[in-house]
């Protein structure tokens, strides 16, 4: 019992210290080496917990993902099903357009194979159901690489020099091409902006999630 407590413990603070280091330094740019000496520990125990660096950020990744969709649901809690998936990428792309630490760590993270196949699944289903009616298995497959593409190519572009589109156009435009990829009424995309505009979203350092209602909005 001990060392299993001991070993949660050991794993935490592996989480934490490459959280922390991913925030100021960013994915790419920090080694294992520099988690295992900030979380006092050693390679050993790395490749024993985690089968790699992007498994970590993986983890880092699921978490930060489930702390925002909780504080969703806590401020709406009548959104369906689709609209909370909907506002939670949403959200996702502010966060990565508007915070360059996040920007830096989901750009580097989303190349990795291990995000790919998790999020495919995740985007897959939600497409699937969508296109059951249809039967229309390759059109689902092609709409899923065209939702897993869409992100990582408007936060790479809002990043070129001389790009001068206001974050709020693409975040609209990108809901916009979500909805018409589900076979859903694009011109949902306002409600949705407008119930976005309502809150205010932050990365803190390490990565803490900050979701507040701006009152009088």
């Amino acid at each position: 019992m001990a060392n299993t407590a001991k070993g949660e413990e050991t794993k935490k603070r592996i989480i934490m210290s490459a959280r922390s280091l991913f925030f100021e330094h960013g994915y790419a740019q920090t080694s294992l080496r520099q988690i295992s000496e900030k979380a006092g520990t050693n390679i050993g125990l790395m490749n024993y917990y985690f089968e790699s660096k992007a498994g970590i950020a993986m983890l880092i990744y699921t978490d930060l993902r489930a702390s925002f969709d909780e504080l969703l649901a806590k401020y709406e809690p009548d959104l369906s099903r689709d609209e909370f998936f909907l506002l939670s990428s949403a959200i996702e792309l502010y966060l990565a357009l508007e915070c360059q630490p996040f920007r830096v760590f989901y750009t580097a993270l989303s190349a990795e194979p291990v995000f790919q196949k998790n999020i495919s699944q995740i985007i897959m289903s939600i497409v699937e159901r969508h296109d059951d009616a249809h039967q229309d298995k390759n059109l689902a497959k092609l709409n899923c690489m065209g939702i897993m593409a869409i992100k990582p190519a408007l936060i790479g572009r809002s990043c070129a020099e001389g790009f001068d589109i206001p974050h709020k156009t693409i975040i609209e435009y990108y809901m916009k091409m979500q909805l018409q990829m589900l076979g859903l009424d694009q011109d949902r995309s306002d409600a949705y902006m407008r119930l976005m505009e309502k809150y205010y979203f932050h990365l803190a350092p390490g990565f803490t999630p900050v979701m507040t209602p701006l009152y009088g909005v």
